[in-house]
């Protein structure tokens, strides 16, 4: 991408979108079973073992979003701002994603069960609302490309 450019290139559009998709799906998925088919006990192993798997699958989800986003920083997010483009938006998303990033490496490394509950429960409730800052970035974009 060339540094003066602020919109993505469709490729990178298409990895940040699949990275998004991945996470997000697994996610919920996720707590679907975990908080949904699981808690209801009674269920075969098979169940508990998909809930495993994609917890793992989400964590693989989460590091390919972070490479992903990073990815953005250089080039992206100071190109806009320093044009004084989506500002507001971005620093909102940016602090989303910062949040729920804290949140999910407070999950994996945290010790103390207080610590990983309310941890777990800020990041569910970032993951599920971060379309919400997501839509509004996107619809901060300029309509004309210069």
């Amino acid at each position: 991408m060339h540094p003066c450019r602020i919109g993505l290139t469709a490729r990178h559009r298409r990895w940040v979108y699949a990275a998004l998709i991945f996470a997000y799906a697994t996610g919920v998925i996720w707590m679907l079973l975990h908080y949904g088919v699981n808690r209801t006990g009674g269920l075969d192993d098979a169940w508990r073992v998909s809930e495993t798997w994609m917890l793992h699958a989400h964590g693989a989800a989460a590091m390919t979003a972070l490479v992903v986003f990073g990815s953005m920083l250089p080039m992206h997010v100071p190109a806009a701002w320093s044009r004084d483009l989506s500002v507001a938006s971005g620093a909102g998303l940016l602090s989303s994603l910062a949040l729920f990033a804290v949140t999910g490496w407070l999950l994996y490394y945290a010790a103390g069960d207080a610590t990983r509950a309310w941890s777990g429960y800020l990041h569910m409730g970032i993951g599920v609302a971060l379309p919400v800052p997501l839509a509004w970035h996107l619809a901060q974009r300029p309509r004309s490309r210069p």
